[in-house]
């Protein structure tokens, strides 16, 4: 039996809540160079500060989503798994129709805190 990511819930801090039907969560740690002396070939490198987004895709809008918006909660499934990301940031909005007439709505959250249930 696979299991797949088959939901997605994003509640906006005035209280719209809309269902997405794709998700990815990105979660790295950027490389910071710290070569000195004595380090090797390669050098040394530090990843201790996290980045991360949530990008969810709907086939309707979010009522009153818009770039900018703070405190926004993206709540994600995974078969009975929940990941919750509280008090993202929408950092994009972005609408695309294809010649077949599908509209698609997708959102880019910045992730601002820890994400639960990872």
């Amino acid at each position: 039996m696979a299991i797949c990511g088959d939901t997605c819930a994003v509640s906006v801090s005035s209280g719209n809540v809309a269902s997405g039907h794709r998700f990815s969560i990105v979660s790295n740690a950027p490389e910071i160079d710290v070569r000195a002396f004595g380090s090797g070939d390669y050098g040394d490198f530090l990843a201790c500060a996290k980045d991360g987004t949530v990008t969810v895709n709907c086939y309707m809008p979010i009522a009153s989503l818009e770039a900018g918006d703070i405190n926004v909660a993206v709540i994600a499934y995974i078969g009975a798994t929940t990941l919750s990301c509280t008090n993202t940031t929408c950092t994009n909005v972005t609408c695309d129709v294809d010649a077949k007439g599908v509209v698609e709505w997708t959102y880019v959250f910045k992730l601002t805190g820890d994400i639960t249930g990872w």
